[in-house]
């Protein structure tokens, strides 16, 4: 399903890394107003930890369209955002990961900056959320899970499994979320596995952070969600944004 209409590329030229600040000003700033847009007059939103980060874009094949961005924070479980907002258990994440991360010193990364373009937000529940996933606030846990394992996001999943190659490579283990509970439960619906690890705050909405093992989301993607699976696993799961500019530059010099 996703590999059929889009494709993800990891924003690794200053471009790239435009065109993540530019859906993040849209959707962030304009759309939402979460962000205040005067402060970006060159419509980029961008913060203090974009430095220690990789973006990831992801476009529309048959339009060129760019329709989504998430990044990755990278770096010890102290510097993350997450701490800024959240009170992390350093007791229980030593639970979640059995004894893996010592302290704040391990390297890990935090999703953030998740945002998906309005037109590709159909459910009617999107309308009011920067990403694509419909919030069920009235059902049950365990129903909410059964609705959102039929209802597969797959633009999130298809820039997760990107951020998840990345990881792998550069030998990062654990991500950090600050979600809602609501997204906790699509992720898990989907077979992903999440660990509460600290307190709920207050910051958008009520939030959880969430940890997640990835080198151990396998198992469960199977078993939930089968079509999720085959496509989550299938690599390479992302092109590098500067092999689109050199391809525009040899189609340019042909056409001269």
């Amino acid at each position: 399903m996703f590999d059929k209409h889009f494709e993800t590329f990891l924003a690794d030229s200053g471009a790239g890394k435009d065109i993540h600040y530019q859906l993040r000003y849209q959707i962030y700033c304009m759309k939402m107003g979460y962000e205040d847009p005067t402060l970006y007059p060159d419509r980029k939103e961008r913060d203090e930890f974009d430095d220690d980060a990789v973006h990831f874009i992801v476009r529309r094949k048959a339009t060129g369209e760019w329709i989504a961005a998430m990044r990755l924070v990278i770096g010890p479980l102290g510097d993350l955002p997450i701490n800024q907002l959240a009170r992390i258990d350093l007791t229980r994440i030593s639970e979640a990961t059995a004894g893996g991360i010592h302290g704040a010193s391990q390297w890990c990364a935090e999703v953030s900056r998740l945002c998906v373009a309005p037109g590709y937000r159909r459910r009617v529940h999107e309308k009011n959320l920067p990403y694509q996933f419909s919030e069920k606030e009235r059902l049950t846990p365990i129903e909410s899970a059964s609705y959102e394992r039929r209802q597969a996001p797959w633009i999130l999943l298809g820039l997760l499994r990107a951020a998840r190659e990345y990881s792998l490579a550069q030998g990062i283990p654990y991500w950090f979320f600050l979600i809602a509970d609501s997204l906790a439960r699509l992720l898990q619906g989907q077979g992903i596995e999440l660990n509460v690890v600290g307190q709920v705050c207050n910051h958008r909405g009520l939030r959880r952070p969430h940890l997640s093992n990835i080198r151990t989301v396998h198992p469960g993607v199977q078993l939930k969600s089968p079509a999720a699976h085959a496509m989550f696993f299938r690599c390479p799961s992302y092109r590098l944004f500067s092999e689109l500019e050199d391809e525009s530059m040899l189609e340019i010099a042909a056409n001269e």
